[in-house]
């Protein structure tokens, strides 16, 4: 067990939400528990974890099972976090203890901060041996730190990355930010992490450090998103004109009472940041082409008033096709395209990007893993 001189473990807590994945949670269970980290557990599994199973953690795990959508689940475990900084994570992955203690102490140093975190890497078990991949290039060096909230929102949506959604961060603004979040009712492809990224960008700064932070499991292959909407297709449609102005009027309303600004000085900033995003989105090739013909059908029925959207989509879209790429799709954090880079290999793509690695520690999530595949022949 990596030895822990530091007491900034017992400032934070370690929420794990999981569904259906046992043995994923248990090996995640352990880990933190031998760092002696509080953690909680958000289970909407189609089966509760029997009664001699949940006595067997640790006195700081705590187990809450609830078949809520993840959203809700999320929302209701807040009252038992009691630490000053938490953070959230896949039942399937791992964050580095070395990276999580430097955000803390970032945090501690610079009070504007509200979220931080280091870089990521993919990994998978794959015939008896761990390979690699980089993921999330877009986090290298990553840093919102405008004093105007409105220039934030705009800064990270337009440049966006998942900064905060997985960080470090202060309890009251993730509690804040999750809850708020959860009262979103869209059927769109991560519009809880979209919202949950404006709402922490409002209440304060993030950054990304550089060091070796969160190991993201391609274990389990692709994430599947069913009946799911693309953010473009939503934004424009004007059979969903209604949802988005809701959606809209949600987050102005948490913002407007939060700060006590008046909500007509919300709206602008907001939809500027929003579109500045499904504009990157577009212009990056990272919306699905496949969603252009649902697009075709809902402009026949726009009204003249709406020609300027109409005119801007076909701006938009036009950039897909002056440039078109292969495997254009949202990223989803589980593609396995690229992986397969050894341990060797990824640290020292790590050392020449100047990112520190705990080696200590990434051997040990190694030898982890291993051991629970050889375990259970996964």
């Amino acid at each position: 067990m990596i030895n822990i001189k530091e007491n900034f473990y017992l400032k934070i807590t370690v929420v794990i939400p999981t569904y259906n994945r046992r043995k994923y949670l248990f090996r995640s269970v352990k880990y933190w528990e031998d760092l002696n980290v509080s953690v909680i557990i958000a289970d909407g599994s189609d089966k509760e974890l029997e009664s001699n199973i949940v006595s067997s953690f640790g006195n700081k795990t705590r187990y809450i099972y609830d078949k809520k959508n993840l959203v809700e689940r999320l929302s209701g475990i807040c009252n038992y976090i009691s630490t000053e900084y938490v953070c959230m994570m896949g039942d399937d992955e791992f964050y580095l203890s070395s990276s999580v203690l430097q955000a803390i102490k970032e945090l501690e140093q610079d009070h504007e901060l509200v979220a931080c975190m280091g870089e990521a890497i993919g990994f998978r078990y794959k015939s008896g041996k761990i390979e690699y991949k980089n993921v999330y290039p877009e986090l290298r060096g990553y840093i919102i730190e405008n004093d105007c909230r409105w220039d934030r929102i705009r800064r990270h949506m337009q440049n966006y990355a998942c900064s905060t959604i997985y960080a470090v961060c202060r309890k009251k603004s993730w509690i804040w930010a999750i809850q708020e979040s959860s009262t979103v009712n869209c059927n769109v492809f991560s519009i809880f992490e979209y919202s949950f990224e404006i709402l922490m960008s409002c209440e304060g700064k993030s950054k990304i450090i550089p060091y070796l932070h969160w190991m993201r499991s391609f274990e389990e292959g692709p994430a599947q998103h069913y009946n799911e909407i693309n953010i473009v297709y939503w934004w424009f449609s004007k059979s969903r004109q209604a949802e988005k102005e809701k959606y809209l009027t949600l987050l102005i309303d948490s913002i407007s009472k939060r700060y006590k600004i008046k909500a007509d000085l919300v709206y602008l900033p907001l939809t500027e940041a929003i579109e500045g995003f499904i504009m990157r989105a577009i212009r990056d090739n990272t919306t699905k082409i496949t969603n252009l013909r649902w697009i075709i059908l809902d402009l026949l029925n726009y009204s003249t008033p709406r020609i300027v959207s109409l005119i801007r989509l076909f701006m938009y879209y036009a950039l897909i096709f002056k440039s078109p790429k292969k495997n254009i799709h949202i990223d989803d954090g589980k593609d396995i395209v690229g992986i397969g880079l050894t341990h060797e290999m990824i640290v020292n793509e790590l050392y020449n990007k100047n990112i520190f690695v705990n080696i200590e520690e990434l051997n040990q999530i190694t030898l982890t893993v291993t051991k629970f595949h050889k375990k259970y022949n996964i």
